[in-house]
């Protein structure tokens, strides 16, 4: 097992050691703190790197091919629906930014970091990396098998803190015109009770044909029966701010991942109907970086 070891980690040094600089310049802009925090600070940068060896040796040996990819695009371009598509195809559990924010601020014990993050959610703001990090690295920790991080990194700081710990094969990122996007997002439609998403916009725009997602029932969610409501941030304000906001952000993202050889541009064009043709440009993409 140890000359196993030795060739996983001969064949992941550029990672490792990618993770560890990485590790060391945060550390060394921590050492102003004092030297008592400098030194923890850098005992946990060894041991970051050394969870991020574990878990590279557990996809060398797993049984079946494990993938880790994210998932990006603007809100309403569809990153959740394909995400539980993509999670069927690759056997994957799907890691939603929004969500996890969403039952932190429900479940908080501090009330004003309860109400804090509720005004985040509700106004498009970005929650801070200190509150937003942990929550997603948690996730990741605890993954045993393939993986898609719907909705995050939403910046360029988050993007490079994930990537020195955990390993991605693809950036997938999903686009569409901004005026679809907001008919799509003011047509969402979403169970108070199971979470489950549907859209009474119909679409069809030149080469964009998207049909609505319509409930059986109207207003009825067809799975748990609950009443359907709209999310406290699809409103015309909110939806303009977020555009704004990410069309700030991402390009600097989208260098990144593209610098890293590992970013898939996506034209949504039908929607659900597009899975089969994702799917494609994946495995694609998947066979050329091996």
């Amino acid at each position: 097992m140890s000359k196993d070891l030795s060739v996983i980690f001969s064949l992941f040094w550029g990672q490792i050691l990618r993770m560890f600089s990485f590790e060391c310049r945060q550390v060394a802009r921590l050492k102003k703190k004092g030297k008592s925090f400098f030194k923890y600070s850098f005992v946990m940068s060894i041991r970051r790197t050394l969870l991020r060896f574990v878990h590279l040796s557990k996809r060398k040996y797993s049984r079946h091919q494990h993938y880790g990819f994210v998932m990006l695009g603007a809100p309403g371009v569809g990153k959740g629906t394909f995400s539980k598509l993509l999670a069927k195809k690759f056997d994957a559990n799907v890691i939603t930014s929004g969500d996890l924010l969403r039952r932190a601020a429900k479940e908080a014990k501090d009330k004003d970091r309860g109400r804090y993050l509720q005004q985040c959610i509700a106004s498009g703001q970005l929650v801070p990396d200190h509150i937003v990090l942990p929550m997603i690295i948690d996730q990741l920790r605890d993954q045993t098998k393939s993986f898609i991080l719907d909705g995050f990194p939403r910046t360029l700081h988050q993007a490079e803190r994930i990537y020195a710990e955990y390993h991605f094969d693809l950036a997938i990122y999903l686009t569409l015109p901004d005026d679809v996007l907001t008919e799509k997002l003011l047509g969402r439609r979403v169970c108070n009770e199971c979470g489950r998403t549907f859209n009474v916009a119909s679409i069809c725009k030149g080469d964009i044909i998207m049909p609505s997602m319509k409930p059986v029932k109207d207003g009825i969610c067809d799975d748990c029966g609950s009443p359907l409501g709209i999310r406290e941030d699809d409103t015309i304000e909110v939806v303009e701010q977020r555009l704004k906001l990410f069309h700030e952000i991402m390009t600097p993202i989208l260098d990144f991942y593209k610098e890293k050889g590992t970013l898939l541009e996506f034209e949504v064009k039908t929607g659900i109907d597009d899975t089969l043709r994702l799917i494609q440009d994946i495995n694609n993409s998947l066979e050329r970086n091996r």
